[in-house]
């Protein structure tokens, strides 16, 4: 899987909304007219969300209920946006959003660049930093070594 493909999967996982569960109620309620401003009444928000960014090229929000196949991908609102494929939103490929998302699972990262080969590799720890949890396949970029750990630990 590339890069780009990694980071894809990545920023189209979802969760359950925090607004859903047996004391929290429901995401939408047409009979009052309720839709979830977290979910849009789908019940359903990124599980990463610092690594997607509104589209650009489309006014749509960051998520819509209906998929075709796509991560986070719609049918509603046909045609599609050819830049984010009907998603509203687009990854984004930065250090500190896949660091952001690394911390979310408790991960802080120590960056490594091996002097021979110039590779850089991300090193994995629990929040106490004593000893590592894992490591990144090598990469020729900061961000690259990230996101292959943070794919490593979903």
């Amino acid at each position: 899987m590339t890069h780009t493909e990694k980071l894809q999967f990545l920023a189209g996982l979802e969760k359950e909304c925090p607004n859903l569960g047996p004391n929290q109620g429901k995401c939408a309620d047409a009979s009052i007219g309720f839709v979830c401003s977290e979910c849009q009444g789908t019940g359903k928000v990124a599980q990463f969300p610092m690594l997607r960014r509104k589209c650009p090229r489309c006014n749509k929000g960051y998520t819509d209920s209906v998929s075709d196949g796509f991560a986070g991908a719609s049918t509603q609102f046909p045609p599609k946006c050819s830049f984010c494929q009907g998603r509203g939103w687009i990854p984004v490929d930065s250090l500190e959003a896949t660091l952001d998302a690394l911390a979310t699972l408790g991960l802080n990262v120590k960056l490594v660049r091996a002097m021979r080969t110039m590779q850089w590799i991300a090193v994995l720890f629990e929040h106490n930093m004593e000893s590592p949890c894992g490591y990144s396949a090598a990469s020729s970029s900061p961000n690259g070594a990230t996101v292959d750990a943070l794919a490593m630990h979903v």
